[in-house]
């Protein structure tokens, strides 16, 4: 399998420096078509240098699994159905890329309300939840059908992440914080929150779904009050949130196997040292946390570097982690 995989990897590599090559010359004339031809690019590959560790490897299930997990038609006459091809492309490890890691947003039921400023209705979510306590797992049935397809096609490990606690908690009733505002939920009902998230999570993991962390917070640094569902905290809250989250979760035996991970920062700057320290700090989550979870967004490799030197200065023994990464704005991401 490994040669396998490094056959597809250099394959690709190769393919990609072709394209590249091809997108960097316009002019046809012969000289340019020599230094083509003169131009050598080496890759050299050792496999016995270990760089990092990769614990998985995987793909969230925003803002597509709602919609795509609803494709059932035949795809080109093959016997299954376009999102079964898709999800065969992501997850399966001989006919696809062999993804191990799906995260699973519990939505907090937006596209059930409606209300709000959204730029498209991908950005929105339902909930589960019917009334207090009360659920319809029928709801969010495209995305569920993509997790657990992910999970029958291989995928180790299951995140469940909330993007805002469910509308009836917020403090203006809506999956968004309010334009000028600095929070969207009091902190009476931090309890009544992890409650729903756990209560999620306890019927997934009963249904055979790896869940292995719950992610109640994401990106706490920005404002959220349009575009997607979001909440807004400031580094001074999430402790209390956090342990809302910890005491619900190790009330429930049958989710001994699942940790909280956190922050779930935007960014690689000051606000990352600010959240980080936050839950650290807390005497109660130091000894949860060992690991931190950070997003690679908005951020340049200087930025980057600095942060792990701060965490290995002051927390040596917590790992750090990508939960998410995206290529964007601020240059080649190498890390």
């Amino acid at each position: 399998m490994e040669n396998c995989m490094m056959k597809r990897m250099c394959a690709a590599i190769i393919c990609l420096g072709a394209l590249l090559m091809g997108c960097s010359y316009h002019d046809n004339s012969k000289e340019n078509i020599m230094n083509q031809r003169e131009d050598t690019i080496a890759f050299t590959f050792n496999p016995s240098v270990q760089y990092q560790i990769i614990e998985s490897f995987g793909t969230s299930g925003c803002w597509w699994s709602q919609y795509v997990g609803g494709w059932d038609k035949e795809y080109k006459d093959t016997g299954r159905s376009v999102r079964d091809e898709i999800a065969m492309l992501l997850f399966d490890k001989e006919y696809g890329i062999g993804l191990t890691c799906y995260r699973y947003n519990v939505g907090a039921g937006s596209a059930d309300s409606k209300r709000g400023t959204y730029w498209d209705t991908h950005r929105r979510a339902e909930s589960f939840e019917t009334a207090p306590g009360v659920y319809d797992w029928n709801k969010d049935d495209n995305a569920v059908w993509f997790m657990k397809k992910a999970v029958e096609l291989g995928v180790q490990e299951v995140v469940l992440f909330s993007n805002s606690p469910p509308e009836r908690l917020t403090i203006n009733g809506m999956a968004q914080v309010s334009a000028g505002e600095k929070k969207n939920i009091l902190p009476e009902n931090y309890d009544d929150f992890a409650v729903y998230v756990m209560d999620v999570a306890e019927h997934f993991v009963g249904e055979g779904v790896p869940v292995k962390f719950i992610s109640p917070i994401n990106e706490p640094q920005w404002d959220w009050f349009e575009g997607q569902e979001g909440c807004h905290y400031e580094p001074s809250k999430i402790a209390k949130v956090y342990r809302a989250f910890l005491e619900e979760l190790e009330s429930r035996p049958a989710l001994s196997g699942v940790s909280l991970s956190g922050p779930e920062s935007g960014e690689w700057k000051e606000d990352a040292v600010a959240y980080t320290s936050a839950i650290l700090n807390d005497t109660v989550l130091n000894s949860h946390f060992d690991t931190i979870d950070n997003h690679s967004y908005w951020s340049d490799t200087a930025s980057k570097a600095a942060y792990k030197r701060w965490i290995d200065a002051n927390f040596p023994n917590v790992k750090l982690r990508m939960s998410e990464w995206c290529e964007m704005v601020n240059g080649s991401d190498v890390t």
